[in-house]
């Protein structure tokens, strides 16, 4: 796609696509956040080790629950998230 297709597809449809892929009812952002947080909390639960103290960056981060889920787990951890939906880079 070009890059104005992704912005439109990113914009209107990526959250539609992905709950029908997964078989669900398309979450709103607190939903997509909890969801993201209990993961982002395991991962860096399980992967401690492996992260070293610097910059982590999550590129896709729809409404950074995975980044608040490591940085309750490792405080010490910079962060920064890049998403391209609007709702969601709001939200977080």
């Amino acid at each position: 796609m070009s890059p104005q297709g992704y912005d439109v597809y990113y914009k209107s449809f990526y959250r539609a696509d992905r709950s029908v892929i997964k078989g669900i009812e398309e979450a709103d952002e607190h939903g997509n956040f909890e969801s993201a947080y209990l993961f982002g909390v395991g991962l860096a639960r399980r992967l401690k080790e492996f992260i070293a103290p610097g910059l982590t960056i999550d590129v896709g981060s729809s409404t950074g629950g995975v980044l608040a889920g490591i940085k309750e787990v490792l405080p010490g951890i910079d962060m920064l998230g890049v998403e391209p939906s609007l709702a969601e880079s709001e939200f977080a």
